[in-house]
């Protein structure tokens, strides 16, 4: 059975049996400038006998070359793939799970799927076709990128500088934005479904990647299907009875962020049950970035996105990205302070316990005291300058 979305640049979403083909190398949409998108490079065509002009070792599906897995999960294993016509390198996501099989689950998944291909965000993942293979599994298919996810540079580099890890979640907050708009929850957001690409300028910046697909609410709760990561999934996708809305990615991105800094999980559960008492009953220990020097405002925003109760978190994605925005701008200012206050020699700046920084919030109006713990203020411009 196959179905197919046009979420190339000036695509739509067709219905079956029209087939419009993927761009040679897919990388922009048809909204904002070239500069914005990330530059796909494709990889390597599998090798071809030299004889008989056939690729070796080839598994097709539909129009598509298997070749190389790129990663394998719980619920699904994502594979390079060619396209027979259009040319160049994509990603082929099929879900494994032999119970997203069913012909009403299948459904649910080709209309998120047919929504995220609709999408026209630099920091989502562009979304071109989706199927189901013979034996029922579904699959989609999507640019494949040339970059590197946030887990990868966790375990490699350690954690991001704060600078860095705001960006990256700003990123992050924009992406989800668009999906939310769209009605779509991603309800796995995580380090290693961020990825780190670059722009036509070489800036780097982040794309959002795998959406968990959205199933039908079971009648019965012991027929209940967890689709997100334990860890990092809010209290409410832990309880099967819970209805999910926008603001598990809230929690999500406030899990991120404190790893991303921090270099370790807020909630280190690994299995449903572990992680369903430890959200519920935890406490993530304060922020510390290796310096112990995480700024008090980042720290509260991190918290009141992991608020156990989701009518304390921020309402909405974009309250979210308002905060870290101002956050950052405050940080600029430090950095733009900084010179003059740099420690030399054995010369010290002088302390300062608590910084007060005011900044107006950009959604409400209202003034938001902005507090940033450091030892003290020589401490404080070192850090963020290095964070540059």
């Amino acid at each position: 059975m196959r179905a197919s979305l046009a979420g190339a640049p000036g695509g739509a979403f067709v219905s079956k049996g029209k087939r419009p083909l993927p761009p040679r190398y897919p990388t922009a949409s048809s909204t904002g400038s070239p500069e914005d998108y990330a530059v796909t490079t494709p990889s390597p065509a599998p090798r071809r006998d030299r004889d008989s002009g056939t690729t070796k070792s080839a598994r097709v599906v539909g129009d598509y070359t298997i070749g190389r897995l790129i990663a394998r999960g719980g619920m699904s294993s994502i594979f390079e793939v060619g396209h027979a016509e259009a040319g160049g390198r994509l990603a082929l996501k099929v879900m494994t799970d032999l119970r997203l099989a069913d012909d009403r689950v299948f459904d649910e998944i080709h209309a998120h799927a047919a929504t995220i291909a609709g999408l026209r965000s630099p920091h989502v993942v562009a979304t071109y076709d989706a199927g189901r293979l013979d034996t029922g599994e579904p699959y989609v298919v999507m640019e494949l990128l040339a970059g590197e996810d946030l887990a990868t540079r966790l375990r490699t580099s350690g954690p991001l500088s704060i600078a860095e890890a705001v960006r990256y979640a700003k990123h992050a907050c924009r992406g989800l934005a668009a999906a939310h708009a769209a009605g779509v929850v991603h309800q796995d957001l995580k380090p290693s479904n961020l990825v780190i690409v670059r722009d036509r300028r070489d800036v780097p910046y982040a794309k959002i990647i795998d959406f968990a697909p959205v199933l039908p609410h079971p009648a019965d709760p012991d027929d209940w299907l967890f689709t997100g990561s334990p860890g990092y999934a809010a209290p409410e996708q832990l309880d099967p009875r819970s209805n999910i809305d926008a603001r598990a990615d809230v929690w999500a991105i406030g899990a991120t962020l404190y790893e991303l800094v921090t270099g370790r999980r807020a909630f280190s559960a690994t299995t449903l049950a572990d992680a369903a008492k430890s959200v519920r009953e935890e406490t993530p220990p304060p922020m510390t970035d290796g310096r112990g020097v995480v700024p008090v405002a980042l720290e509260a925003i991190v918290r009141r996105c992991l608020a156990k109760d989701r009518e304390q978190r921020y309402a909405n994605i974009e309250e979210v990205g308002a905060a870290l925005a101002a956050f950052e701008a405050e940080l600029g200012k430090a950095i733009e302070s900084g010179p003059s206050l740099t420690v030399t020699g054995t010369r010290r700046a002088p302390r300062l316990r608590t910084l007060a920084l005011v900044a107006l919030g950009p959604a409400c109006g209202i003034v938001t005291m902005m507090l940033v713990r450091y030892a003290d203020l020589g401490s404080l411009v070192s850090s963020v300058l290095d964070a540059r």
